[in-house]
């Protein structure tokens, strides 16, 4: 029906409460939003758009819409039990006290307000009020004057404890509570918090096994697992933990299991996979939405399946088929019509964040920085937690100089990302170059509660002593975590890695080769370690045979290891074997994710090569082809300004990289 009438108010209010309704509380946003402007159904309809934010975890959003519904009603009850959640989950713990206090008026008897009222105080720390609390709720609950939820005031129970610093008996709380309650998301949730905020992230995965044994169609149990086994860089642990998953036999939960196995293929940049899943979705679910769609087509799209892409997006309004073209031509490398059907989107729906972020990608690829920084910033106020605009806008504002506009986006993207490893590391860079070094290592022991990112942590907190201290220092910080061997994972071997590094700029090369040397022994099957160790050989000075050995034997183990193929055309080059280097950084940069930093930094080096060898044109193709996926990297724009001047001494396009390249911290 809306397709025909599509500015049906009631329309849309009654297909967003039927998405709410049926647990795709996101997917109603848009249309509840539509009809709340309406004459008639702000009300009706406010109240919806609140409780469809709420149930999307989306605080700020819920909090926003009831207090629009209140001013025009004050003790409309439904708006102030959203109201009052939302606040206390977004940390505004004496407003949401407000409200209970009313509420309370309103409703004397509802253990539930009870229960909002008892967080708000543990929040506030007001920890004596807050047991006096206590102990009124269970004589009232005992006397039967109260209906307490066993769940939320399990969770609460355990909360208390934890604020008033008995740490064992917190645990022991959110222990039981899992167990009592495993499916409940309110108990996942603070118990989250709980064990992120100590570190403890094997005992957080073991409660979350246990959770899914106990309750095996707890379907944010069982995601939250496999997205902490996917950040602890168990990729396929996660993948079996979602798989299992998509052969539950109870409503609902295959598809739900199917869209986050998508999702998580998807950020592994295995977009053919990630199509796959999101077919099964489609397949299971009778109405799939708009979002799942439009997930689908872009999964499809970045597979390179543009004309499947587009059939999918026919299913689509019009404002997400004008998004979805979009998309394509971006991928297409056609920014101009690419810009053109993004801003159809946006005149159809000026506050989509997706929009605003897409048109802020083509305009930073175009070289249009400004634009970038307008459209990001608006898709930043309309949703930043749809996307990595916050991340992107205070890359580019870091790259720029521009300290207090870049620690402002990473902090807006931050509230709504609380667990990406990336934007926290790159905060903690923006807050030492603007001279907060207590500030900056604050945020990396953030970073470090992060699951699966201890590591690199340690490894920021490394770079950053060495440059305030010295090399040497740096290797102090690091030897207590690299003994010899001491490499089981990823994370690890990137601190034996760092330390070899330091050891090597210390003057300790031999040092950095036998640390290198032990670990690789003690752990054959590492590629990483056999490359760590040809690094350690070439920085030491070892002979050529040597080096090419280590890496040879990581090659062995991971034919496309792309740190060991470009040290190997390192070499090939200072022994004047051009062709062989290009071929080995062509298959380095091959074997690259597209858009990453070591694909950056494999480019750069790549066409160092081939402009000391006179092979200009060559370096100008490869470098066109990366300034397109890294447009405020000044050393890319500056060489490829360089090749360009080797062609043509009067090229104009030279001449406008070379200001973009200054803008960005280049050194001409």
């Amino acid at each position: 029906m809306l397709e025909d009438r599509p500015g049906d108010p009631e329309l849309h209010f009654l297909y967003g409460s039927a998405r709410v309704a049926t647990g795709s509380s996101s997917q109603g946003l848009w249309s509840l939003r539509r009809a709340a402007e309406a004459p008639g159904f702000e009300l009706r309809a406010g109240v919806e758009v609140a409780r469809a934010a709420l149930m999307s975890d989306d605080a700020a959003t819920a909090t926003e819409a009831a207090t629009r519904v209140l001013a025009r009603e004050p003790d409309q009850r439904p708006a102030l039990d959203i109201r009052a959640e939302a606040r206390v989950r977004k940390g505004d713990y004496a407003a949401a006290l407000d409200d209970t206090a009313r509420l309370r008026e309103l409703d004397p008897a509802s253990g539930e307000v009870e229960l909002v009222r008892l967080r708000a105080l543990i929040g506030l720390h007001r920890i004596d009020e807050a047991d006096a609390l206590f102990r009124e709720l269970e004589q009232r609950s005992r006397a039967g004057e109260l209906d307490l939820a066993p769940d939320r005031y399990c969770a609460a129970r355990a909360t208390f404890h934890a604020e008033r610093g008995e740490a064992e008996r917190a645990r022991e709380g959110f222990e039981r509570c899992l167990e009592e309650h495993p499916a409940d998301p309110l108990v996942l949730d603070t118990a989250l918090d709980f064990f992120d905020s100590r570190g403890d992230a094997d005992a957080l995965v073991k409660l979350l096994r246990r959770a899914v044994e106990l309750e095996p169609v707890a379907v944010q149990a069982r995601q939250e697992l496999a997205r902490r086994l996917r950040a602890a860089g168990r990729p396929e642990e996660a993948e079996q933990i979602l798989l299992a998953g998509t052969a539950l036999e109870s409503e609902g939960v295959p598809a739900h299991h199917w869209g986050a196995l998508a999702r998580h293929y998807f950020e592994l940049g295995a977009y053919a996979q990630s199509a796959e899943a999101w077919a099964r979705v489609v397949e299971l679910v009778a109405d799939p939405g708009s979002e799942v769609l439009l997930s689908y087509a872009d999964a499809l799209a970045l597979a390179g399946d543009h004309e499947r892409a587009l059939e999918v997006g026919a299913r689509l309004p019009d404002t997400h088929r004008a998004l979805l073209r979009g998309r394509i031509l971006f991928e297409e490398r056609r920014p101009r019509e690419a810009l053109a059907a993004l801003d159809a989107a946006i005149r159809l729906w000026p506050d989509n964040p997706s929009a605003r972020y897409y048109a802020a990608r083509v305009a930073e690829v175009s070289g249009d920085f400004e634009r970038a920084i307008s459209e990001y910033r608006a898709s930043i106020r309309s949703g930043a937690e749809v996307t990595d605009a916050g991340l992107r806008l205070g890359r580019l504002h870091l790259s720029e100089g521009a300290y207090e506009a870049a620690r402002f986006a990473l902090y807006q993207h931050l509230e709504k990302h609380r667990e990406d490893a990336e934007a926290w590391a790159l905060y903690a860079r923006v807050e030492a170059r603007s001279g907060r070094r207590e500030r900056a290592s604050q945020v990396l022991a953030r970073l470090g509660r992060v699951p699966g990112q201890s590591g690199r942590a340690l490894v920021e907190a490394a770079a950053l002593l060495a440059g305030a201290k010295g090399d040497a220092a740096a290797v102090e910080l690091l030897s207590g975590r690299s003994a010899a061997g001491a490499a089981p994972g990823p994370n690890d071997a990137a601190v034996l890695r760092s330390l070899v590094a330091h050891l090597a700029r210390a003057g300790r090369a031999g040092e950095a080769v036998a640390r290198a040397r032990a670990a690789a022994e003690e752990r054959p099957g590492e590629a990483l370690l056999h490359e760590i160790l040809g690094s350690a050989l070439e920085a030491a000075g070892a002979p050529r045979e040597q080096i090419e050995a280590a890496h040879a034997r990581a090659l062995a183990l991971a034919p496309d290891h792309a740190a060991s193929l470009c040290a190997l055309a390192r070499l090939a080059s200072a022994h004047g074997e051009t062709d062989a280097a290009v071929e080995l950084y062509a298959r380095a940069l091959a074997g690259a994710a597209e858009w990453s930093a070591e694909e950056a930094s494999i480019g750069r080096d790549g066409a160092r090569h081939l402009i000391a060898a006179v092979r200009h044109a060559e370096a100008a193709a490869l470098l066109e082809d990366l300034l397109w996926r890294h447009p405020i990297d000044a050393a890319i724009a500056e060489l490829l300004a360089e090749a360009l001047r080797a062609l043509d001494p009067r090229s104009e396009r030279a001449q406008v990289l070379e200001r973009r390249a200054r803008r960005f911290g280049g050194s001409r």
